[in-house]
């Protein structure tokens, strides 16, 4: 990706171990292209499935 132009990749001022990570202004235009199917993607394949108890019971879960 960083190859490719879409992110900038710098060592973090914080923590060397690690690397900040950052779109490019065509990173941010792709993501935004690929953004309507993955999200229709992800409704398709990992919300519709559910039960609305099932939405309940995630809900739940992901509070705790």
């Amino acid at each position: 990706m960083e190859r490719d132009g879409l992110i900038t990749r710098t060592v973090s001022a914080t923590d060397r171990r690690r690397f900040d990570v950052s779109l490019t202004p065509r990173g941010r235009r792709r993501f935004e292209q690929a953004r309507p199917g993955h999200a229709d993607g992800i409704g398709r394949y990992f919300v519709q499935p559910l039960t609305p108890r099932d939405i309940s019971d995630l809900a739940r879960i992901l509070t705790a």
